[in-house]
């Protein structure tokens, strides 16, 4: 029996890199987003349900990006300080994910204490 795979990207013709970005979303999946600035932003996919993705936007900014970012070096900033802040969860239509351009970096799991903005989420909406 033989089996054939199709996997959709591009690759940057520089670095010779393929950018293998998911037509679906991932759950744990890191994204990055390029912002007005020209800057990139990491956003995390918490969570799914029937109509929206769930994510965690991290309020470091990167002039480019790579596939060794990690979420246990990223933070959610400080809204006392002077940097950008981040947000700990914030609901997004799933049909709406990729209006703007997202780069798939990695997938990592979700931990338990990334879910808490999640919780209060939900548990105000039902």
């Amino acid at each position: 029996m033989m089996m054939v795979l199709f996997v959709f990207g591009c690759i940057d013709l520089q670095s010779g890199k393929t950018d293998i970005t998911p037509s679906r979303i991932v759950v744990g999946g890191l994204y990055a987003t390029k912002w007005d600035d020209g800057k990139f932003r990491i956003i995390k996919v918490l969570a799914l349900d029937s109509e929206t993705a769930h994510l965690r936007l991290y309020a470091e900014k990167f002039d480019r990006v790579s596939e060794t970012i990690d979420s246990e070096q990223l933070t959610l900033g400080d809204v006392f300080g002077d940097g950008p802040v981040g947000l700990g969860h914030f609901p997004v239509a799933k049909s709406s994910f990729f209006n703007e351009e997202r780069q798939f970096l990695k997938k990592e799991e979700v931990k338990e204490s990334e879910l808490d903005g999640f919780r209060t989420y939900m548990e105000a909406t039902q």
